[in-house]
């Protein structure tokens, strides 16, 4: 069994902490999601579900973590006893955390690095929108996708089998900053690029009229996949924090990192839709479809293309990396197997779980499967990110609000954070006790019937 390692530095668990938080989720999913919920109307709800409830949420489960000093499974174990219900908390997001992996990291991952490699070498450029669409639809269950997705794990036990310090944390150190730099060039080329005006105003303006219960589902769905709250990531990052880190500031810059991310991704892609008149309301197929037919239609698309995939790939490389993590610590706990062994077994496990997903997509074998009205990628979405994922965050924000409790969580998160000003303060008993409880039921209701209509 490993030793429990512990970050090199405080920017080293800041970047890493961010790294896993920033994915797929922010570049891919973030900017149609403002698309088809209203814009500036989706955003405001957002950013307040991000400061009311994706926040503290996720303060509650690194705090559980570093509490604990063990991965979910065995730390909930720990924290209660074994049997106890409250272990579920564990269960629920390693067993999330898995499904979520599988299907949402390694799939649309696969996409990102296959789509780079396409763009850069312009075998799309001048191909219609349809051409575009037959296109994606005849790759995204091909066995072609299959081949990056490897080379993702290739990559994945390279980084993980030197450790959390050698591997995870300076990876991340050296990922992220890139990242931004890259982020932050793209959003500025389409923000002053003819035409763009309207399509920022269109970001920034919140039409209140707007906000309902399927913008606010939405919003909210958004932020728990974002931050990654529940899917047992913080709860291990958690687990390796000495006693001198203030876990709280730490946590809530690494979730303002996030955001930034998010906000700056529409940045790059609203403004440029409305300067060539295409609708942001493309949903899912926005960056695989309209994106590249966007990127046809502007001067040096090719090499803007190019470095828009490689960031979404690097998002989503750094998210595997603290999901892969996860899962291999905690299998190295429970089983008492060595970090190789535990790594290949997840990475084996990962890839196999997710050959029926791939081919269900696109033009795969398995397209034409349906369980309970769904394809298999949706189910697996429903079951992973509309069920479990939420119950367990329900578990765990109710654990700390009325069995572990206020003060005990307070004076673990405020730990290493006497003379810093981040930190928990009484008043915000108020939040923990009442106002992320009652959120999280609200929107563990509003998820459930987003799903089953």
């Amino acid at each position: 069994m490993q030793e429990r390692q512990g970050f090199a530095s405080r920017l080293g668990f800041i970047l890493t902490m961010a790294g896993f938080c920033i994915g797929v989720g922010n570049l891919w999913k973030f900017p149609y999601m403002v698309g088809n919920n209203g814009g500036g109307a989706f955003l405001i709800v957002y950013l307040l579900l991000v400061i009311f409830l994706g926040v503290p949420a996720f303060a509650i489960e690194a705090s559980l973590g570093r509490s604990a000093q063990a991965t979910p499974i065995l730390g909930m174990r720990k924290l209660t006893k074994k049997g106890n219900g409250w272990v579920l908390i564990g269960w629920c997001g390693i067993v999330a955390l898995f499904m979520l992996t599988s299907y949402c990291v390694m799939v649309v991952g696969g996409w990102c690095l296959g789509y780079f490699a396409k763009i850069l070498t312009g075998s799309m450029k001048g191909m219609s929108a349809e051409q575009i669409g037959v296109t994606f639809g005849e790759f995204a269950g091909s066995n072609s996708v299959f081949i990056y997705e490897i080379i993702l794990c290739v990559l994945l036990y390279l980084v993980i089998k030197r450790g959390v310090q050698n591997g995870v944390e300076k990876v991340c150190k050296i990922l992220m900053p890139l990242l931004f730099v890259a982020l932050i060039g793209l959003a500025v080329f389409s923000c002053t690029m003819d035409g763009a005006a309207p399509g920022i105003k269109w970001y920034l303006t919140c039409d209140f009229s707007a906000i309902t219960p399927t913008v606010i589902s939405a919003a909210a769905s958004q932020v728990f996949l974002s931050i990654g709250v529940g899917m047992a990531v913080a709860f291990v990052y958690g687990s390796y924090l000495d006693q001198q880190t203030n876990l709280f500031g730490n946590v809530t810059i690494a979730a303002v990192l996030d955001t930034i991310v998010a906000l700056i991704s529409g940045f790059i892609i609203i403004p440029a839709l409305f300067t060539f008149g295409i609708e942001p309301t493309s949903g899912p197929s926005l960056i695989f479809v309209t994106l590249p037919n966007l990127f046809n239609q502007m001067p040096g698309g090719h090499i803007f293309g190019a470095v828009f995939f490689l960031c979404v790939a690097l998002a989503g490389f750094t998210t595997m990396v603290g999901q892969v993590e996860a899962l291999t610590s905690t299998t190295i706990e429970m089983l008492k197997w060595d970090r190789k062994k535990a790594l290949i077994a997840v990475l084996i496990a990962l890839f196999v779980f997710d050959i029926p997903i791939t081919l269900s997509q696109g033009t795969g074998i398995l397209n034409a499967v349906t369980i309970i009205g769904y394809d298999i990628f949706t189910f697996v979405d429903f079951i992973a990110s509309g069920l479990i994922l939420n119950i367990g965050a329900l578990l765990m924000i109710f654990f700390v609000a009325f069995k572990w409790g206020f003060k005990k969580f307070q004076a673990e998160c405020n730990i290493g954070a006497e003379m810093e000003a981040v930190r928990i303060r009484d008043w915000m008993g108020i939040m923990f006790k009442v106002i992320c409880p009652l959120l999280m039921v609200i929107v563990f209701i509003a998820i459930f019937k987003s799903y089953i209509g």
